[in-house]
């Protein structure tokens, strides 16, 4: 990375690395790697988790593709339950993850091994606890816990779908449509004229962020596209933006995944420093659209 580090260069570049080390499989890299003093080993234990997270990207690409594929018997089900003995136990809560954010539905994604036994990982959304599911489902498996919003579980390969049947049950039971409406939650509406490198500085002021100080989200209204949007590798979508007079660049990660509303929309995004041959600029990373609301077309 150039410039100086962030909480995102933390959390969204050095932690997937060191992260990918255990999710391969090989743990006692990452921590090599953070115990060293030598620099030279130090690069070339970089290389090697490099390479681990290059290899995880790859199947969890593959899982994803096959756990689509998979949903096409149950999409209207207000839960996702999926599962393979070719998954790789490393790596199901990632795509529990994807699959939630997609759909905006409680996941679990379970990796079973050559003996019947699935190990699944699941990621919910605000309103629904992991807990209180594994309590009411508690009779179909092995055993399970966490928290709310994350949690594992262990079960018998042939007890998936009963689980699957009482997961539904237990959402239906417990949730109201409204629980299953996708929100997002916006902290301040801006103009794009107004994300200038003082905005930046102000903002970077707040970090670092994590999950108890969580990245602010932005909003702006009547959004217009000035090109057609550019798709990049696992379906990223890189923006050229326009609000009145005042233009942007933006990267929408897994934007592509969906089809998006007719221009204009309402944005919601977050910022950040973006370093790049030493020209620092403001990064906007969109996290969802919306067709705008109450704007007609008087922007043309």
């Amino acid at each position: 990375t150039e410039g100086r580090l962030s909480s995102s260069d933390i959390g969204f570049r050095i932690g997937p690395r060191l992260n990918a080390a255990g999710r391969m499989d090989q743990p006692e890299k990452a921590l090599a790697i953070l115990m060293t003093e030598c620099s030279n080993k130090a690069l070339d234990l970089a290389d090697e988790l490099e390479n681990f997270n290059r290899n995880r990207q790859q199947l969890e690409q593959a899982i994803f593709a096959e756990a689509m594929a998979m949903l096409k018997d149950s999409f209207n089900e207000p839960v996702i339950v999926v599962g393979s003995r070719s998954w790789h136990a490393g790596v199901v809560g990632i795509v529990a993850s994807r699959l939630m954010r997609l759909y905006h539905k409680p996941a679990f994604v379970i990796s079973i091994d050559k003996n019947g036994i699935g190990k699944g990982s699941g990621r919910s959304i605000a309103g629904i606890s992991l807990v209180e599911a594994i309590g009411s489902c508690r009779d179909h498996l092995i055993v399970g816990g966490g928290h709310h919003m994350a949690a594992g579980l262990s079960i018998h390969e042939e007890l998936i779908d009963v689980f699957r049947e009482d997961f539904v049950k237990f959402v239906n039971e417990t949730c109201g449509e409204k629980d299953l409406e996708p929100k997002v939650h916006v902290d301040a509406e801006v103009e794009l004229g107004e994300l200038s490198l003082d905005f930046l500085a102000s903002y970077e002021l707040l970090q670092p962020f994590g999950s108890s100080n969580p990245q602010p989200v932005f909003m702006a209204r009547n959004v217009w596209l000035t090109e057609p949007p550019r798709r990049l590798k696992n379906n990223h979508l890189r923006l050229s933006l326009r609000q009145g007079y005042d233009e942007r660049d933006a990267i929408f990660f897994g934007g592509g995944a969906n089809e998006l509303p007719d221009p204009p929309w309402d944005i919601a995004f977050a910022v950040d420093r973006n370093v790049f041959r030493g020209r620092v600029s403001v990064q906007v990373s969109i996290q969802n659209v919306r067709a705008a609301v109450g704007s007609g077309n008087e922007c043309e």
